[in-house]
This record gives structure tokens, sequence and C-alpha cells, in this order.
């Protein structure tokens, strides 16, 4: 299903992140914002990263079992309604890029109100 999360799993060095294009960092030694390229996941510093492109997100974080990760995706075939917004990042953030792309996947309940299911990054700009 276009726009599915698929469920937490366990992070290893083994989850490939090198197709995403930026990454958003929080780290026990410092947060940062920037071009994914060479980017390697300090497992003993991170507390919670965000690895993200167009095609999808890679959210890695830490519970009390370590480090766990999960991915949002846009696969092809069924067309699920969203949308994209843009926001201004705060400036400590700011350098190459000043502003954030992020996408808002919606679904209608049972009432017919349209909600925001989950959503994700999606670009800097």
């Amino acid at each position: 299903m276009k726009g599915c999360a698929e469920g937490a799993v366990p992070y290893d060095t083994d989850i490939d992140v090198s197709g995403y294009e930026y990454v958003l960092y929080y780290g026990i030694s410092r947060v940062l914002l920037k071009r994914a390229e060479g980017f390697k996941v300090d497992e003993a510093d991170c507390c919670e990263a965000f690895f993200f492109g167009k095609e999808g997100q890679c959210h890695i974080f830490r519970d009390d079992t370590g480090l766990r990760a999960t991915v949002i995706s846009d696969y092809e075939g069924k067309e699920v309604k969203s949308i994209v917004k843009e926001y201004e990042l705060a400036g400590c953030f700011k350098g190459d890029f000043s502003r954030v792309k992020v996408k808002e996947y919606l679904k209608t309940d049972e009432d017919g109100q349209i909600f925001v299911a989950g959503k994700r990054l999606l670009e800097l700009c």
C-alpha cells in the first residue's frame, strides 16, 4: 500500500540507508540536518535519526531494547491521499537549506471526516 509504515525492527548496520538524500540526526553529542551521503549512524551516540527523500523515510530511534527502525515508503500501486506542506527551518538548522517539505497521508474515518494518518519528511529546499 502506498504510504504504508512497516513495523519497527531492531536496527543494525545491515539496514541500508544509502538511498536517502537527507538525514536529521539527534545524538548525545550533536544535532544536525544535512545531505545523507556518506553519513554513518554512531550507535553509541544516536538517540534518533530520520533518513529521508522523495521516495520514503527511515526513522531510527532508541527504546528500552536499543535502536529500532521503521520505514515509510511510497509504493507503486494503490493511491493514498496526501498533501505536502512546507515549513521554514529553525535558525539552528539553517545553512544550505531554509525550508523542509513534509508529506501528510490522509485517511477518512467512519464518519467521513478526513484526518492525518501519518507524516514524513520529504525534502529540504
